[in-house]
């Protein structure tokens, strides 16, 4: 294998790479979006119902949603930078 097909080669990893990388980002949105929405449906949805509950149990369901959000937000993006393509040079 000469230089050139090596560089040839090492391009088209490279743009797999970042496909699949911008993939991933299309696609975690959406999720994200999603998840709102469905708090944001339930929470109408208990609003509308005659429910007695404390208001130690409010906060704690919401502080519970907040930390699993930004967990999930965490390990998104300790994801991403694992999979981040490298911006170096090829040496060839």
């Amino acid at each position: 294998m000469n230089q050139k097909e090596q560089f040839e080669s090492l391009m088209k990893v490279a743009e797999f790479n970042i496909g699949r990388f911008d993939k991933r980002r299309e696609f975690s949105w959406k999720i994200a979006l999603g998840f709102w929405g469905a708090i944001l449906g339930s929470v109408a949805v208990v609003s509308q119902l005659e429910i007695t509950y404390s208001n130690c149990g409010v906060w704690l369901v919401g502080l519970i949603v907040i930390y699993l959000h930004i967990g999930g937000l965490i390990g998104s993006e300790l994801q991403t930078e694992r999979i981040k393509p490298s911006h170096g040079s090829v040496e060839i």
